[in-house]
Parts: structure tokens; C-alpha cells; sequence
């Protein structure tokens, strides 16, 4: 099956966490899907460093070898891009969540899966779906 025939997403780095800790089901279901390779992850080299940064956080108390074959794992499934970068308005809108939106849009526009719901039309009236973990999962019928 190729890139084509599945669901490109960009998952925030809290949804991932959330996945890899199974604190949230939907979170959880969401890896599942990127695992059985329903859907595949998009990022950057920049969001795939915050997925590992956060995973190897001393709060979590993760063993190293796990996140680096974690993410050695993970990293294969997804299509990398460069971002295409927003205008300094939207930047500024954006705030930290301005590098998920510009893998969105370099993306095609692909769904953005984040905690919390924050819709994004840009300067060009460009609209990124948002879902939350289980409003994706819901939407797609999963």
C-alpha cells in the first residue's frame, strides 16, 4: 500500500506522548494506527528531535534504548517534508503550534491531530481540519 492509498496526519508531540504512555485511549489508538500503518505520520526533522526531546525527558523516566527504537520505528513510517513557511502574522498567531500548521500545509493540507481544538485560516484563507485524538478516530470511522 502506498503513501497515496492511506491518511497523511501530523500528530502533535502531546498525542504521541500521550499515545506512548497510553494515558489516553484515543492517543493510544492513534499510534496503533500509525503502527499497523492505517495512517502515516508527516513531520520534519524538527518535530521528529521535540518527539524524542519529550520522550526522553527525565520526568517520564523512559529507558533510552526504548525511545531510540521507538522512534527508529516511527521515524520509518514517516513522510518527511520541509515546512513551507506562514507569514510573521501568522507566526505570531500560531505561537508554538506554528510548526505543526506549516507541515499541514506542505503537506497538502492534511489533518492535524492535537490535544486541543485551535483552528487555524490563514492570511490566503487556508483551512487545516484539526481533530482531537478521538474526533479523528470518530471522523474517519475507525
Amino acid at each position: 500500500m502506498s503513501y497515496s492509498d492511506k491518511q497523511g496526519v501530523v500528530i502533535h508531540s502531546q498525542v504521541l506522548l500521550e499515545g506512548v504512555l497510553s494515558t489516553r485511549e484515543s492517543s493510544c489508538e492513534i499510534l496503533n494506527l500509525v503502527l499497523d500503518r492505517v495512517i502515516y505520520p508527516v513531520a520534519d526533522r524538527c518535530l521528529l528531535s521535540l518527539y524524542m526531546y519529550n520522550l526522553l525527558s527525565p520526568l517520564l523516566s523512559m529507558k533510552p534504548i526504548f525511545v531510540k527504537d521507538f522512534m527508529k520505528k516511527f521515524s520509518s513510517l514517516c513522510e518527511l517534508v520541509s515546512p513551507t513557511p506562514l507569514s510573521q502574522k501568522n507566526r505570531e498567531y500560531l505561537g508554538d503550534q506554528y510548526v505543526y500548521y506549516s507541515i499541514s500545509i506542505s503537506a497538502g493540507k492534511i489533518p492535524l491531530i492535537s490535544p486541543r481544538l485551535h483552528y487555524f485560516l490563514g492570511d490566503h484563507k487556508i483551512h487545516i481540519p484539526v481533530f482531537t485524538p478521538g474526533g479523528y478516530i470518530k471522523d474517519q470511522g475507525y
